[in-house]
């Protein structure tokens, strides 16, 4: 892969063409320049992050900003041997316009463009740049990212690990990809991932019995089973006890009459109660019972201004003697009714004494015994007894799950490790020219060689290095540039897979210059030999012209492709700061 150029909708946008090996960006300090300018937000970092972001990575907070709102990046790139134009906007950054090679694309169109999301975008470069076909296969896997993240360092945490490239990376994608680059097989982090999580879950598991979370696994299997013992004798003596009991012959019968009894008084009460409010009911009625005489009606309507005549009175005097005789009735009815269920009050009360007395007789001989009650409460202890032996039997055999769980995985990562290091000692050859590469570039910087550290622990992968003698300030820095030229030297000469490695200014933070220099000059032999495209930005303050031969000072400023200025915001990437 190499990067041409890249370009923006915007007149004020600086573009950019890229050499073919080695380019610099250059941050002049201008004569016009004043003690407030600062090439700080020129857009040294910010072209990185938009060639990244052309490339399908997370958008950045400085693209984000309402003032690249409207804006869109093109990225003019070569991928094995065929030419595209990658757009992508902020505003639409879900999704890339590719033109160029369309008929190269392994989605065809016939129109002169082709627009697809960046997961498909990303998918597609992860097989023509890294071969990766498996990106959708497992969580945790290699992706098309995190591999040309390293290439790219772009984060303000990318300069601190030469693993990392960026402090939030988590184990296994770092483990994985440091793989991946160094000619290893990643698969094997993967697989310790796998078992790493097992173990976890086996330790929290033992954290939690450890505090009293679990009771399922809260002792040690020695007390569980004098634990176990112990229930199961008590358990034992209370189920013979249970089956030697013998309840009286007649207790249940006896317990059966009572509780007829007892349902049958109840029944009666109830009957009662209600006899009793009918009666009361009936007192009532009578008391209210009373008739009203031809008088009494005939003054109430003269009052009214009605008169009656004889005959009319007549009348009256016969529908009174005729309600008189229903009045008289309906009482003697109600006295007759009232007299009825007096009579059956007092002789369910007879009955309710006669059951009452039947059923003490009955309880009294119940409580005499009390077989049932003690049976009773022999059986609930053995069936908490029970509880308690399951209990104790059911720990023991999760603490026996839990111990072989542990075995197994101490089996599954010797296992694992034994076929790693096989893997490793056939990869021997690579790996060894890897550390000399390692070394070599260090070497190049502080005249002593460095080292490249490869591990296999119960873990995985487990990678480091050094730099001998290398005591000034950004040393750490340093390590990162030796890393990824040797990262980018092992894809282009031993893959066959050109990778553009671009680094931004501050991996040269607190570096010595004569350290600089010498990074400079590995920077382009390493490029030009290996055939890699190295870009760099840089402060022009930083750059040990004093300590180049003439031939370096003009190679260097031979391959300077684009200055940004701090004395005008014309001068900057975007043509304005913000």
């Amino acid at each position: 892969m190499k990067i041409n150029g890249i370009h923006a909708n915007k007149d004020g946008f600086k573009e950019t063409i890229f050499n073919d090996d080695w380019s610099i960006i250059l941050a002049d300090v201008t004569e016009d320049s004043t003690d407030k300018d600062s090439r700080n937000g020129l857009g040294k970092t910010l072209l990185v992050e938009i060639i990244n972001f052309c490339l399908g990575s997370n958008i950045s907070n400085t693209l984000e900003k309402e003032e690249l709102a409207g804006w869109s990046f093109s990225l003019d790139v070569e991928v094995n041997g065929d030419n595209f134009v990658f757009d992508r906007a902020p505003a639409t950054q879900a999704l890339v316009t590719i033109s160029g090679d369309l008929h190269k694309w392994p989605i065809k169109t016939s129109d002169e463009y082709l627009k697809i999301t960046v997961e498909d975008f990303k998918k597609v470069l992860g097989i023509r740049i890294f071969g990766i076909t498996h990106q959708d296969n497992k969580p945790g896997q290699l992706s098309y990212r995190n591999l040309m993240s390293y290439f790219m360092r772009s984060d303000p945490t990318a300069f601190v690990d030469p693993f990392k490239y960026a402090s939030y990376q988590k184990a296994l994608p770092t483990q994985m990809a440091n793989a991946y680059l160094l000619g290893l097989n990643d698969d094997y982090s993967y697989k310790f991932s796998e078992i790493e999580k097992k173990k976890k879950l086996l330790g929290d598991l033992q954290k939690a019995a450890t505090s009293g979370m679990l009771d399922d696994f809260t002792g040690n299997m020695g007390e569980l089973e004098a634990e176990k013992v112990r229930v199961s004798e008590k358990l034992e003596s209370l189920k013979q006890r249970v089956a030697a009991f013998r309840v009286h012959d007649e207790y249940y019968e006896i317990q059966d009459e009572a509780d007829v009894y007892t349902n049958d008084i109840h029944q009666l009460l109830n009957e009662i109660n209600l006899h009793e409010k009918a009666i009361e009911q009936y007192e009532e009625n009578i008391k209210l019972e009373h008739d009203i005489s031809v008088a009494d009606v005939e003054s109430i309507y003269q009052q009214a201004g009605v008169y009656f005549n004889e005959q009319l009175k007549k009348k009256l005097d016969e529908v009174q003697a005729f309600h008189k005789t229903v009045v008289e009735n309906r009482a003697q009815y109600l006295k007759d009714e009232i007299k009825r269920l007096r009579g059956l009050v007092s002789t369910k009360r007879k009955l309710v004494a006669q059951l009452s007395g039947k059923k003490e007789s009955a309880m009294a001989v119940l409580n005499s015994h009390g077989a049932l009650d003690e049976f009773s409460q022999l059986q609930n202890r053995v069936s908490s007894i029970q509880h308690q032996f399951d209990d104790v039997n059911n720990r023991i055999e999760k603490l026996v799950e839990f111990n072989n769980g542990m075995s197994k995985i101490a089996i599954e990562i010797e296992q694992l490790k034994q076929a790693m290091t096989q893997d490793y000692s056939e990869r021997r050859t690579s790996v060894d020219e890897a550390i000399k590469i390692f070394n070599s570039n260090s070497e190049a910087l502080y005249s002593e060689p460095g080292t490249l550290s490869i591990n296999i622990t119960s873990s995985g992968y487990k990678f480091g290095v050094k730099i001998l003698r290398a005591s000034s300030g950004g040393v750490t820095n340093m390590k990162v540039f030796c890393y990824d030229l040797l990262i980018a030297e092992l894809s282009s000469r031993l893959r066959g897979r050109s990778i553009p490695l671009i680094h931004d200014s501050r991996i040269f933070d607190g570096v010595d210059e004569r350290q600089i220099a010498k990074a400079l000059k590995l920077a382009y032999k390493k490029s030009t030999q290996c055939g890699f495209q190295y870009i760099c930005t840089i402060n022009s303050d930083d750059v040990p012209y004093h300590l180049f031969d003439d031939e370096f000072r003009k190679i260097f400023d031979n391959s300077v492709v684009l200055r940004y200025s701090d004395s005008e915001p014309s001068g900057t990437l975007l043509g304005f700061r913000f």
